[in-house]
């Protein structure tokens, strides 16, 4: 549901949607569901679980695909999405999702090793 909510999104505000989730994962409050609602069809109910999923997939991005290519990223983050899911989302919005995660991927594991270490 998350997925196809993600997928409607144009490609400037589904990037944006990436650089303040990054954000909150730094720590950074970010006002979601008034700045994201209109672009959800006008309702908040589904920023939360995109958000989650954004969160998901870079987690599972970066343990799974390890030293590997903007591919080899792209191909542990789609054999994670169930087979359902994937038909709820386009090839261009998970593209963009992979490209922008495996961009930052850097600054994205120093902030996930933060979160670990902050939680022991």
């Amino acid at each position: 549901m998350s997925l196809a909510a993600l997928a409607q999104l144009e490609d400037q505000t589904l990037i944006q949607f990436l650089d303040d989730t990054i954000e909150y994962l730094k720590g950074v409050r970010v006002p979601f569901l008034s700045k994201y609602a209109e672009y959800f069809g006008g309702t908040s109910r589904l920023i939360t679980p995109s958000r989650d999923f954004i969160v998901s997939t870079i987690e599972t991005g970066l343990r799974r695909a390890g030293s590997q290519n903007l591919d080899g990223f792209k191909q542990s983050i789609a054999s994670t999405i169930s087979e359902e899911d994937m038909e709820s989302i386009t090839p261009k919005a998970l593209d963009i999702i992979c490209t922008c995660a495996y961009s930052r991927r850097s600054e994205l594991k120093k902030i996930m090793t933060d979160l670990v270490f902050k939680q022991t």
